[in-house]
């Protein structure tokens, strides 16, 4: 039997069996193959699994061009997983926010790309009517309209008088795959807040540290619900401040975790760090929690690692920001149950610094 007389359901079996860069070029070698791979249900189905089979995405900068490299996460380690896409451009355009059901958004001076790198299509999205603002825009994904969204939120100086500044209302733009679309304001709310970390989009809710124009050793964790489009508060414990150079959120066990960048380091090596998780019975705080590695000092032999979350599998991930003059760069990965810390060599990167990104994924949106 010929492919073009198999029935489309043994045409997906046979589809999703097959690695992504086959079926990136079936797309471009066969029409029969092209017409099943565009499907709407083999997308979906393809899109279910690629989720259930997540990536660690590294950004390379080096003007005039970014490299991206991608592992499997459960095995980063496994060669047969990576894949590169060196992306050149004149414009140093930077990530907003981190991956999004295997879609990355790229900025520059209110310029937005949004791109699936496993395909190499790209969708240029609209700018800000009017002019340009001072403004920190997140990128985040509504599950439950399945559509993707951007946010832009007002950022003061407030070291140089920036909360006497009238804040312009909050920007957020629906983005349709197939269809044209444009940014509106979100209506009737002004935030006293201005953004002093990167944004985490959690189960449709998009979380950002923030400092008060107001009273300027308040901060607090901002987070926008997606669907509805409207903003909360999270408390931080008394007198916490957020440094906005070193602090960042990440997502520990599927909660919003801000990660202090400090340590203890006990006498046989062990290290311990101080972060703060939402508190899953209120929904309003923070708390602390204190993370033991042991045999942290044998294993990272003086490497300097941040913690970048949790996988699906609770392992906690911890990477180098930098690449070593070989190309190379380290990643921890850290099992509680059972007390084992990995080290884990990736190899192929680019000079200067490395981005790391947890939950990134094969997808074929955009296509």
């Amino acid at each position: 039997m010929e492919i073009n007389q198999l029935p489309q359901e043994m045409l997906h079996a046979i589809m999703l069996r097959v690695s992504f860069e086959t079926l990136v070029e079936c797309l471009r070698v066969c029409k029969k193959w092209r017409t099943t791979i565009l499907d709407e249900g083999f997308k979906e189905k393809y899109q279910h699994q690629s989720m259930s089979r997540l990536r660690l995405l590294f950004l390379y900068s080096e003007h005039p061009e970014r490299l991206f490299q991608s592992v499997c996460q459960e095995k980063p380690s496994l060669l047969s997983s990576k894949r590169q896409l060196r992306f050149d451009t004149d414009q140093e355009f930077e990530m907003v926010s981190q991956p999004q059901q295997g879609l990355v958004c790229l900025s520059f001076e209110h310029q937005f790309l949004l791109c699936n790198l496993g395909t190499k299509k790209c969708k240029t999205l609209p700018r800000p009517e009017g002019e340009p603002s001072a403004e920190v825009y997140f990128f985040g994904y509504d599950e439950a309209r399945g559509v993707f969204k951007l946010l832009g939120v007002p950022c003061v100086n407030v070291a140089r008088g920036g909360r006497r500044t009238q804040m312009q209302p909050p920007l957020v733009l629906t983005v349709k795959l197939a269809e044209e679309e444009s940014w509106r304001s979100v209506e009737a709310q002004q935030l006293p807040y201005t953004p002093v970390t990167e944004s985490v989009c959690i189960n449709g809710v998009l979380f950002y540290g923030a400092r008060s124009v107001v009273d300027l050793n308040t901060y607090k964790v901002i987070t926008f619900n997606l669907e509805s489009e409207r903003f909360g508060f999270i408390d931080l414990p008394d007198g916490l401040q957020i440094n906005r150079i070193v602090d960042t959120l990440v997502t520990y066990q599927g909660n919003v975790c801000l990660v202090k960048n400090h340590y203890l380091e006990s006498d046989d090596g062990t290290r311990g760090f101080e972060v703060f998780v939402k508190d899953g019975n209120e929904e309003d705080k923070m708390k602390p929690l204190f993370l033991v590695i042991p045999r942290w000092r044998a294993v990272a032999k003086g490497l300097p690692f941040l913690f970048q979350g949790t996988t699906k599998n609770g392992e906690l991930v911890f990477a180098t920001q930098s690449v070593q003059i070989d190309g190379s760069h380290y990643l921890l990965y850290y099992n509680a149950d059972t007390q084992h810390l990995r080290k884990l060599k990736i190899e192929g990167g680019s000079r200067g610094d490395v981005e790391t990104y947890l939950d990134h994924a094969d997808t074929l949106l955009l296509t």
